[in-house]
């Protein structure tokens, strides 16, 4: 049996790529199917109307290092991504945003960190307001 010097096994260790089984995922309720781009040349999808689609992004890191890299997705309700929605870091958003589409619609995305390692886009064709004062 052949052992490794421990500095090398080390080394190997620690630039191994961390691939997390899809931790992002895009929960379509806006009432019409969408269109998404994952990255700035990533190939469009397709996520239909009451339907969730999982994703993740590339990229290299060490390992214990967090990705440092800008997660941009553009949504669409074209599929030649005609006037997109575009949030540039989905890891820095953190609030409900109303956009207005071209033929007098809009729709609300929203996006939430269900845990360290889980964020859900959420696509909305109306928002719940709660009034609790009395």
């Amino acid at each position: 049996k052949r052992h490794e010097p421990i500095g090398q096994g080390r080394k190997a260790l620690t630039s191994t790529r961390i691939d997390t089984p899809n931790p992002y995922s895009i929960h379509n309720l806006s009432g019409v199917d969408i269109y998404f781009t994952i990255g700035e040349t990533g190939s469009t999808k397709l996520c239909e109307n009451m339907t969730i689609k999982r994703f993740c992004f590339g990229g290299k890191r060490l390992y214990g290092q967090d990705s440092s890299e800008l997660k941009k997705i553009s949504i669409s309700i074209s599929e030649n991504n005609e006037n997109p929605i575009t949030i540039p870091h989905i890891d820095n958003e953190s609030s409900v945003r109303y956009h207005h589409l071209s033929d007098g619609q809009g729709i609300f995305t929203e996006v939430v960190r269900k845990d360290k390692n889980t964020v859900v886009l959420f696509v909305h064709s109306h928002i719940l307001v709660y009034n609790f004062t009395s």
